[in-house]
C-alpha cells in the first residue's frame, strides 16, 4: 500500500472507532478499510459503497454475505440488530491476526461499527470531497496547507480541514434510512459546501471562527488522535511524511516542528473528564469547581501559563484512556503519580525501583507504558522527594 493509502485507512478506523472494542476496529476494520481505500485508489468508483451491489461493495446487508450461516456468533458480537455490515472481497487465507477472531481461511472478514449508519454516510461523503482532489486524502491536505500558507495558527486549522472533510454535517442516521443515491447526492451536496471554504482563505477563516467560538474544536476527538498520530506515531509520522514527498510538497518539515505541537488539543474523552480523576488533580487549584471539559479547561491553563512552561502542551495529558481504569477505577490512588501532586500517593516509593536498566514500574503499573527507568533524573522521582515546583 501507498503511504497516502495508509493514512487514509487509519484516519477512516477512526471514524468508525467510538464505543467498541478498539482492536477489533484497528485489527479487523483496518485490514477491511485498507482494502477499500486501496481499491477506490484504484478504481475511483464509489458504488463500493452501494449496498445494493453485494458482488462488488464494501458495505453490504447482513442477508446478502456469503457465509453468514458460519458467523452467526460473529454477527451477534457485532451487534443481532446490525443490518449492514463492512466487508472485505479477499478471503482470509493464511492472516493470523483475522484468524485469531474466528474467520475461516475460505471466508471473507467483515465488520460492523457501532454507528455504522453514521459511518458510512461519513466515509461516502469524504470520498465525495477527495474525489475532486484524484481520490488521495494527502493531495487534499496540501491544498489547505498551501492556502494556510504561513498562517501561525496552521495545525488548529488544518484540524479544521479535517473536520470538514468527515465529521462537519453528517448527524444521526439510521440503518432504515440507508440509501445509497439520496446519501450520495447528499454527499456531492455537502461537498460542494466544504468546496467553497477551502477554495477561499477568507471563507475559510469566516467558519474557523465559528468553530472555535462554539467550541466544536473541543470535541473533534478523533480527529485530533488521527491529527497527532500523523504528526507523531512513529509509524504513521513516517507515512504522512513520506506521502507529502511524494507530491513535491516542500515544507513538510515544518509539519513535524515540535514548537507547533502547542496548538494540537487533548483528544475530548469520557476518561478525561472521570470524576476521580479530575477532583484528583484539581482540588486546591482555581478549577476546582470548574464545569469545563477538561480539553478545553487544559486550553485555558496553558495559554494563561505558556510562558512559564518550558516544555509540555495540552495533548500530552492524553494518557488517561490507560490511566483511568488502572489507578482510578481501581482505588490505586497511594501509587499513582498523579497522587504525588496531592500527597495521596503514599506508597509511591514501594513501586518505584530506580533501576535504570529496567523498565518504569510506576508506569507500567499506572498506564502499561514500557518506558525505561529515568533514575535519579526522573521528574516523579524528584517530587516525591520534594525537590520538584
Amino acid at each position: 500500500m501507498s503511504p497516502d493509502t495508509k493514512i487514509l485507512t487509519h484516519w477512516i478506523c477512526y471514524i468508525t472507532d467510538r464505543q467498541m472494542a478498539f482492536r477489533r476496529v484497528w485489527d479487523v476494520g483496518g485490514y477491511v478499510f485498507s482494502e477499500l481505500v486501496h481499491k477506490m485508489g484504484e478504481s475511483r468508483d464509489l458504488t463500493l459503497l452501494n449496498p445494493g451491489r453485494p458482488d462488488h461493495s464494501y458495505f453490504i446487508r447482513k442477508q446478502d454475505y456469503a457465509y453468514q450461516d458460519r458467523y452467526k456468533q460473529q454477527f451477534g458480537q457485532d451487534g443481532e440488530k446490525a443490518k449492514y455490515i463492512f466487508t472485505a472481497g479477499t478471503r482470509v487465507g493464511n492472516n493470523t491476526v483475522l484468524r485469531e477472531y474466528g474467520f475461516d481461511r475460505d471466508t471473507t472478514p467483515f465488520f460492523t461499527s457501532r454507528y455504522y449508519p453514521a459511518d458510512f454516510k461519513s466515509i461516502l461523503s469524504t470520498y465525495c470531497i477527495l474525489k475532486e482532489f484524484d481520490y488521495s486524502f494527502t493531495k487534499y491536505i496540501i491544498h489547505v496547507l498551501k492556502l494556510l500558507k504561513d498562517d501561525e495558527n496552521f495545525l488548529r486549522k488544518l484540524l479544521f480541514s479535517l473536520y470538514l472533510l468527515s465529521y462537519f454535517d453528517i448527524g444521526q442516521q439510521t440503518a432504515e434510512g440507508i440509501d445509497f443515491d439520496k446519501t450520495l447526492k447528499d454527499g456531492y451536496d455537502r461537498a460542494n459546501r466544504v468546496r467553497s471554504i477551502v477554495e477561499s482563505k477568507q471563507l475559510f477563516e469566516l467558519a474557523f471562527d465559528d468553530f472555535i467560538k462554539k467550541d466544536i474544536v473541543f470535541k473533534q476527538k478523533r480527529a485530533w488522535c488521527s491529527l497527532r498520530d500523523f504528526l507523531k506515531s512513529p509509524e504513521f509520522s513516517g507515512y504522512f511524511k513520506a506521502s507529502l514527498i511524494n507530491l513535491k510538497y516542500g515544507a513538510a518539515d515544518a509539519l513535524f516542528d515540535q514548537k507547533n505541537f502547542t496548538q494540537l488539543e487533548l483528544p475530548g474523552d469520557v476518561w478525561n473528564n472521570n470524576s476521580k480523576f479530575r477532583n484528583c488533580i484539581l482540588t486546591g487549584t482555581g478549577y476546582e469547581h470548574s464545569r469545563l471539559s477538561f480539553a478545553k479547561l487544559l486550553r485555558e491553563v496553558f495559554d494563561k501559563n505558556r510562558d512559564q512552561i518550558s516544555k509540555g502542551y495540552p495533548e500530552q495529558f492524553d494518557v488517561t484512556f490507560d490511566l483511568v481504569p488502572r489507578m482510578c477505577e481501581q482505588n490505586n490512588c497511594k501509587i499513582c503519580p498523579y497522587g504525588l501532586l496531592n500527597g495521596k500517593a503514599s506508597d509511591f516509593m514501594r513501586v518505584c525501583t530506580n533501576q535504570g536498566d529496567r523498565y518504569c514500574p510506576a508506569l507500567l503499573a499506572a498506564c502499561n507504558y514500557k518506558r525505561f527507568c529515568a533514575g535519579e533524573g526522573c521528574t516523579l522521582l524528584a517530587i516525591s522527594r520534594g525537590r520538584f515546583g
